[in-house]
This record gives C-alpha cells, sequence and structure tokens, in this order.
C-alpha cells in the first residue's frame, strides 16, 4: 500500500476520532438537559424557588387535582408531548414550580410533570400511602378505632395538632398520623 493512502487513512482515522469526541459531548449535553427539563434530576431544596413567579404563593405547596382526567406533560405547554395522565380527582400534588399558567407537580409516587393551572384546586386532600391505617376517634395512639382506610384512599384534610390530622374519608372521619399520609408537610398547619 502506498505511504499517500496510509497517510489519507490516519486523517480519516483522525477526523473519525474528533466527530465522535463532538457527538460523545452533544450528547452528555442533550441528555443531561432533557433529564433536567423532565424532572429525572431530583428538587435541590438549596436552589428551590420560595415563591411561585406567576401566584406569589409559597413554594414548594401542596394542592388537588380539580378533574379526573389530567394530562402531566414534559414542559410548560400543550406543545410538550403527555408523559403521564392522573386518574383520580382530588389526589393530592406537590407544585415544586411554575411558569405563567403552569404548575410543575410531583405525586405522591414520584412522577414529576407540568400541569395548566385550571386543573388544579386549594382544597386540601391526603392520600394514605401505607398499605392500610387506622382512622381514630382521638389524636392518641390508644383511642378507638373509627375505620381502617386501605392504600390510594383519598381524604379531605380537615385540621392538624402536632403529628395528627383529621381527615374524611368518604363517611368516616377521624385522626392518623401524618406519617400515615402524603399531601402535608411535617411542619405545616392545614
Amino acid at each position: 500500500m502506498s505511504s499517500y493512502y496510509i497517510n489519507m487513512l490516519k486523517s480519516i482515522i483522525i477526523l473519525r476520532d474528533f466527530l465522535f469526541k463532538i457527538m460523545k459531548k452533544q450528547l452528555l449535553i442533550l441528555t443531561f438537559t432533557g433529564f433536567l427539563f423532565s424532572g429525572v434530576i431530583p428538587h435541590n431544596p438549596l436552589n428551590a424557588q420560595k415563591t411561585g413567579v406567576s401566584t406569589g404563593l409559597e413554594i414548594p405547596r401542596f394542592v388537588s387535582l380539580r378533574s379526573n382526567k389530567v394530562n402531566l406533560r414534559t414542559g410548560p405547554g400543550r406543545r410538550y408531548p403527555i408523559d403521564w395522565v392522573l386518574v383520580y380527582q382530588n389526589m393530592p400534588v406537590e407544585i415544586i414550580s411554575e411558569f405563567k399558567v403552569w404548575r410543575k407537580v410531583r405525586d405522591w409516587q414520584g412522577s414529576i410533570g407540568w400541569v395548566h393551572q385550571s386543573l388544579l384546586s386549594g382544597r386540601r386532600w391526603v392520600i394514605v400511602h401505607h398499605h392500610q391505617i387506622l382512622l381514630r376517634a382521638d389524636p392518641r395512639p390508644d383511642a378507638a378505632v373509627v375505620a381502617k382506610i386501605s392504600k390510594k384512599s383519598l381524604g379531605r384534610l380537615k385540621t392538624c395538632r402536632g403529628p395528627w390530622c383529621r381527615i374524611t374519608f368518604s363517611k368516616y372521619t377521624g385522626w392518623t398520623k401524618r406519617s400515615n399520609i402524603w399531601g402535608i408537610y411535617l411542619n405545616e398547619s392545614p
């Protein structure tokens, strides 16, 4: 093989390696950006938005779904694809960011996406995230049991006293510990 072809082959290999490095960096940047906007990279409380730019309300905060079919989108707008469909009316979600009329929310299982503000309500609901909880007559561990409530049950949050919250699940109203439910912060009083 002549030296011309050997030099040409070396040049092609150098060019290939150079292009591969550029493509590798671009792929890494695109992957990171995709994770960032999809919510895969976890919410960092140190850089958290303290108040909503659009509403002036505290961020993060809990709200509930106004409808039994809410599209969770990958970005703040109708042009973004639907990632999940949330199907429980009154299910609590946590608003973690705002952009104009769009709210970035997290559900009780950790799914994150964008929802239009018109599909959210300020009414406070909670969801049972344990297999089964005991609803008690009073905010004491030895109080009479009013009902046994199963996982994924939605309840209307009434009030909280220390580690206990008073909730209405369908026809039963009683007290349970905050640690049994999702939809209220440990230091929050509704």
